[in-house]
C-alpha cells in the first residue's frame, strides 16, 4: 500500500497514516479504521486485539492489510514527517508542475494550531518543508486531489534518487534515512531493493481509488467496494 490511497505492486510496505485508509473485515473491527488509528490501537498495550501479539503498530497495520486483502506484507518502513522533508532536502529540492492555484487556510502546525499556505499554479522548485506542505494540504478541495498532489512529490524524489547526476547526494539520503525511519529491513536488505525499486519505478502497475470504488462510510471513513477490487489485487499480488 502507498500513503495515498492507491493499491500498488511491490510497495505494501510503505503506509502513510495521512491519507491510507484501510477498513477492516471479520468478526474483530476496530473502533476507527484509518491506518493512523491501526498503529495507534497496535500500540495500546490493553486493547482488546493485543492478545494475538500484535502489540507493535506496524505488526499490527500488517495484520489489518493481510484480513482487508488478502495482500501479506513482508517488510514495512515507516518514515516520519521530518524523515520526508529531510530526504527532499538530501537531494537538493524537488520541481513540482502546480496544475492549479492553490489556498489553505487551515494548513495544521506542529503546535496545534493552523496557518495559510498558498500555491501558485506553474513549475516550482521546493525544499523539503514546502514539499509536505504540498503533499499534505486538502482544504483547497479534496483527498483525491491531495492523493495526486503526493504522487507529484513521490514521483519527482524518486526521479532524482534515481538519476546518475545526483549521486553526490546518496550520502545524505542515508543518512536521512537512519536518522527518520523505523523498519525491520537490514541495511543489506534496502541496500539490495533499492535499485531495482528506483529503477523499476516509471514502469510500476497501480490501481488508484475513486470514488466508484467506494460504497459507502463507516466509523467516519469510506467503505471500498471489496467484489470491485479484489480481482485486481487477486492479479497483481501472489
Amino acid at each position: 500500500m502507498t500513503g495515498d490511497p492507491i493499491l500498488q505492486e511491490g510497495t505494501a510496505g510503505g503506509v502513510h497514516a495521512d491519507q491510507t485508509k484501510v477498513l477492516t473485515k471479520g468478526e474483530w473491527r476496530a473502533p476507527s479504521s484509518a491506518i493512523d488509528a491501526i498503529r495507534f490501537w497496535g500500540g495500546f498495550t490493553n486493547y482488546k486485539h493485543n492478545e494475538i501479539g500484535l502489540s507493535d503498530p506496524a505488526n499490527f497495520a500488517s495484520a489489518s492489510i493481510q484480513q482487508s486483502f488478502g495482500v501479506g506484507v513482508e517488510h514495512y518502513v515507516r518514515l516520519d514527517f521530518g524523515g520526508f522533508v529531510a530526504l527532499v532536502d538530501a537531494v537538493g529540492g524537488v520541481d513540482i508542475d502546480v496544475p492549479k492555484l492553490i489556498i489553505d487556510y487551515e494548513y495544521p502546525t506542529p503546535d496545534g494550531g493552523v496557518m495559510t499556505v498558498r500555491f501558485d499554479p506553474g513549475r516550482q522548485h521546493m525544499d523539503g518543508e514546502r514539499a509536505l506542505q504540498y503533499a499534505r494540504t486538502r482544504h483547497q478541495d479534496d483527498e483525491y486531489h491531495r492523493a495526486g498532489r503526493q504522487q507529484q512529490v513521490i514521483d519527482a524524489l524518486v526521479k532524482k534518487l534515481a538519476n546518475p547526476l545526483h549521486v553526490t547526494t546518496w550520502p545524505r539520503v542515508w543518512r536521512a534515512i537512519q536518522a527518520h525511519t523505523d523498519t525491520d529491513l537490514s541495511t543489506w536488505d534496502m541496500l539490495r531493493i533499492a535499485p531495482g525499486l528506483l529503477l523499476g519505478w516509471p514502469g510500476r502497475e497501480q490501481r488508484v481509488l475513486q470514488r466508484e470504488d467506494l460504497i459507502g462510510m463507516k466509523a467516519g471513513y469510506w467503505v471500498p467496494n471489496y467484489e470491485q477490487l479484489l480481482p485486481w489485487i487477486e492479479e497483481h499480488f501472489d
